[in-house]
């Protein structure tokens, strides 16, 4: 008993001249090779819908965290009670670093101590190169909080922010790295918020 796809074929290999003949031998891995297709464009339309969703909704969340970062430091150093800047920031440390050993732990499977091992101690050349910004990093945190103990928390989010102004200029001076158009007025609208700050 033939299938109705060796019926179709048979008919197309006995229609007249000039018509396309279709090859039953080659028309499963046809079939299946469309079919492999269709997934992987589904699945990368997927992934590219998901990527447009979630560019937005981290965004959001980082205009939230700053927004809210600021405001708790600055309550917690004026009404709170007396704490060290110093010990707030090594806190916060700490819990990034659970952080990040939590999210190591779930891509390799358990194996963080291998991982840490050979990006910390093995490569050690690039943990110096790493701790340098990262000593920078924790200044700059200390003074954020001396910051909020002497200024509203208005004046010192947005003067906060003239860290983008100046990460940008110092790409641009010392790296070499191309402006764009957008990015130029980017950087200028962050520049006129500031003036209009002061």
């Amino acid at each position: 008993m033939q299938s109705r796809w060796q019926r179709t074929n048979v008919r197309a290999q006995t229609a007249q001249p000039g018509h396309v003949v279709v090859d039953p031998t080659t028309y499963p891995k046809e079939k299946e090779n469309l079919q492999v297709d269709v997934q992987q464009s589904f699945h990368s339309s997927l992934h590219k819908a998901r990527k447009r969703m979630l560019v937005p909704a981290v965004l959001s969340l980082l205009v939230v965290q700053n927004a809210c970062q600021m405001l708790s430091m600055r309550y917690s150093k004026v009404s709170g009670a007396a704490y060290l800047s110093s010990t707030a920031v090594v806190v916060s440390e700490i819990l990034k670093v659970g952080a990040c050993l939590a999210i190591l732990a779930a891509q390799h499977r358990g194996n963080v101590f291998a991982v840490v091992y050979s990006h910390v101690i093995v490569d050690w050349k690039d943990t110096l190169m790493v701790s340098v910004p990262a000593l920078i990093y924790v200044l700059q945190n200390n003074l954020l909080y001396v910051a909020t103990s002497n200024l509203d928390a208005a004046s010192c989010q947005i003067t906060y922010q003239l860290k983008i102004l100046t990460t940008a200029l110092f790409a641009v001076g010392m790296m070499g790295k191309q402006v764009r158009l957008v990015q130029f007025f980017d950087w200028k609208s962050v520049a006129d918020s500031h003036a209009l700050t002061f």
